[in-house]
C-alpha cells in the first residue's frame, strides 16, 4: 500500500507546527481563515487523509478490513458476511462493515470512511446503482492509492483489482439444462420488471442455452405480458417450465398466477437464478442456484489478506465460482 502523507510531513511542507496544521484541518477558531484555507489546499494537493481511528498506532497496519455490501436482506448477503467474518476472525482481522442500500452515493461515503480509518484493504459488492451507472471513480480511488481491493460478481470488469465472480450466462444455462433434464421443452424466462434482473447476461445465457438444445425462446415480462396469458400458456401446455431471477420474483409471479387459477402452478417446475427465503411449503416445485455466499466471503478475505501481505503475483486474480442447483 502506498505511504500516505502524514500530519508531520504536511507541517514540514507548510512550515507550520503540527498543532497548527491539525487545528486548521479541524476548523479551530484559534486559527485564521487564511491559514486554514492554505492548509486545506496543500492537504488536498498532497492527498492527505486524516487518520481518525488509528492515530495512536505506530504500525502502518490497522488489522481492519472494510466491507461494503448492498443489504442484509438476502440469504446470499447473510451467508457472504458470515464467510467474511469467519475468515477475518481466523486471521485476527476486524471487519468494518458498511451497507450501501444499493446507493452509489452511500457507497462513496463508505469508501471515504474506510480511507479515514486507514483500513488495510477493502471488499466491495457494488451497488445496483454503481453497476447500472458505471460510476466507479470511488473504487478507482482505492486502486490509485494502492489500497488492496476485492470486488464481487459485478459488471465493473475494467477495474484493475482482484475479483470473486460467477459467470452469469452459465447460471442461466444451468437453470435451462436442469429444467430440460426434468422433461421440459417449452421453458420461459420471465422477468417481473426491469429491475428484477440487472444482468443482461442472464438473458443472453438463457437464449444461448435454449438454442443449444433446439428449444423455442420464450422471453416475457409480466408487466408487459398479462398474467392471464401466462396462466393460459401453462394450462394449454405451451409453457412447461419457468426461469425467474430470484425466489422473491418466483413468489410474486406464482402468487399472481395462483390468483388466476389455483391449480395450474402445482406441477410446473420453476428455477430461480438466485436463492432466497421463500417457504418450501408455498413453492414445493421451486429450485434455485446456490451462489455459495459463505465460500465467496471466505475466499474474498483470503485473497485480500494475501494481497495485503504480498503473497500474490502482480497480475490480478479473477476467481470463478461454479453454481449448483438447490432442490428445496
Amino acid at each position: 500500500m502506498k505511504s500516505r502523507t502524514t500530519l508531520k510531513e504536511l507541517s514540514e511542507v507548510l512550515n507550520l507546527s503540527i498543532s497548527t496544521v491539525s487545528k486548521s484541518l479541524n476548523d479551530s477558531s484559534e486559527i485564521s481563515l487564511k491559514t486554514k484555507q492554505r492548509v486545506r489546499e496543500i492537504a488536498f494537493l498532497h492527498n492527505y487523509i486524516p487518520n481518525n481511528a488509528a492515530k495512536s498506532l505506530k504500525s502502518r497496519q490497522s488489522n481492519i478490513i472494510g466491507v461494503i455490501i448492498p443489504s442484509l436482506k438476502s440469504t446470499f448477503s447473510a451467508a457472504l458476511l458470515e464467510g467474511i467474518e469467519a475468515k477475518a476472525d481466523e486471521m485476527n482481522y476486524k471487519v468494518f462493515l458498511c451497507i450501501s442500500n444499493n446507493s452509489v452515493k452511500k457507497e462513496k461515503e463508505c469508501i471515504k470512511k474506510f480511507l479515514e480509518t486507514q483500513v488495510d484493504g477493502v471488499i466491495v459488492f457494488p451497488s445496483q446503482e454503481t453497476q447500472k451507472s458505471g460510476d466507479i471513480k470511488h473504487l478507482n480511488e482505492l486502486i490509485n492509492l494502492d489500497v488492496p481491493l476485492v470486488i464481487f460478481d459485478s459488471v465493473t470488469e475494467i477495474l484493475n483489482c482482484d475479483k470473486i465472480s460467477m459467470e452469469n450466462s452459465l447460471k442461466t444455462e444451468l437453470a435451462v439444462n436442469e429444467l430440460n433434464l426434468a422433461g421440459c421443452s417449452r421453458i420461459a424466462f420471465i422477468r417481473q420488471n426491469s429491475e428484477a434482473c440487472l444482468q443482461q447476461n442472464y438473458k443472453e445465457g438463457y437464449c444461448l442455452a435454449v438454442e443449444k438444445l433446439s428449444l423455442p425462446a420464450i422471453l416475457m415480462e409480466d408487466t408487459v405480458v398479462p398474467i392471464q396469458k401466462i396462466a393460459g400458456m401453462i394450462k394449454d401446455k405451451r409453457l412447461d417450465g419457468i426461469i425467474v431471477c430470484s425466489r422473491y420474483s418466483a413468489s410474486n409471479l406464482l402468487t399472481k398466477i395462483r390468483d388466476t387459477d389455483s391449480q395450474i402452478i402445482k406441477n410446473i417446475p420453476v428455477v430461480a437464478i438466485s436463492n432466497g427465503t421463500v417457504s418450501r411449503n408455498f413453492l414445493p416445485n421451486l429450485s434455485s442456484l446456490d451462489h455459495k455466499g459463505h465460500m465467496q466471503g471466505k475466499l474474498a478475505v483470503e485473497t485480500l489478506l494475501n494481497r495485503i501481505h504480498g503473497k500474490l503475483p502482480l497480475e490480478r486474480i479473477n476467481y470463478q465460482i461454479k453454481s449448483e442447483i438447490l432442490h428445496c
